[in-house]
């Protein structure tokens, strides 16, 4: 089975400007739950002072919600640009735009954004939990998710001296699947040629997953009945 990487789902970013959101930012995607760093991250932004305002996207930062209220507060109303939910083709130009996407979650199942920004060219400055070293590499930077200060402090570095390859790169080339053979490693070559199922053995399967779902369940059951123990006697 050959799985796709599963970044390239973005379309190609929106030509028309996300409301509320110019010159420098920094971009945050996801939820405002405990584990994600948000706290971690408002802290370090309060200490570091930048130049960028820090735009919050997701169904948890709708204006004027808690989480919105709650970074306003962190860092002024000048620092923070709250989005809620945004369609896809805005995101895609939210990580074209950003200056770098910081994703700081303590733990995680696999991380989407970040994957999805460096296919936009966005620097990413993640945490440094196994799971995401193992995603990213040596594409992102990375920080204690636990250390404000740490994490400012790489911040600063990664903002500093990003030489803008990722952006001339997004630039010149507009399709995600593209950018994404330079951004990522290239796919492993299978060992050796492919082996074939025997036809009457195992029969090709319809194209659509829609269409053999029925005939599964159908199968299922029948295995089910067949391997169903005998009742003893006298029940």
């Amino acid at each position: 089975m050959v799985s796709p990487w599963g970044v390239d789902h973005l379309p190609n970013p929106s030509p028309v400007p996300v409301p509320g959101v110019s010159g420098p930012y920094l971009l945050y995607v996801g939820q405002a739950r405990p584990h994600k760093g948000l706290t971690e991250l408002l802290t370090a932004l309060s200490v570091r002072r930048g130049t960028e305002v820090l735009v919050l996207a997701g169904r948890d930062f709708t204006p004027g919600g808690a989480a919105a209220r709650s970074a306003t507060e962190a860092l002024g109303s000048d620092g923070v640009v709250a989005l809620g939910e945004v369609s896809d083709a805005a995101l895609a130009r939210l990580y074209r735009g950003a200056a770098a996407l910081v994703h700081l979650a303590a733990h995680e199942g696999f991380g989407f954004p970040p994957l999805e920004a460096l296919a936009h060219g966005c620097p990413v400055l993640a945490a440094d939990i196994p799971v995401l070293q193992e995603t990213l590499g040596s594409q992102a930077s990375f920080a204690d998710h636990n250390d404000p200060g740490h994490i400012a402090t790489q911040l600063e570095q990664l903002i500093a001296t990003d030489t803008s390859a990722s952006r001339w790169r997004s630039m010149l080339i507009s399709d995600v699947g593209d950018v994404l053979h330079l951004a990522l490693p290239a796919r492993p070559a299978l060992p050796g040629p492919v082996r074939r199922h025997h036809p009457r053995r195992h029969p090709a399967a319809p194209a659509a997953p829609e269409l053999y779902r029925p005939q599964l369940r159908r199968a299922v059951r029948t295995r089910r009945t067949r391997q169903r123990l005998p009742r003893a006697r006298g029940t």
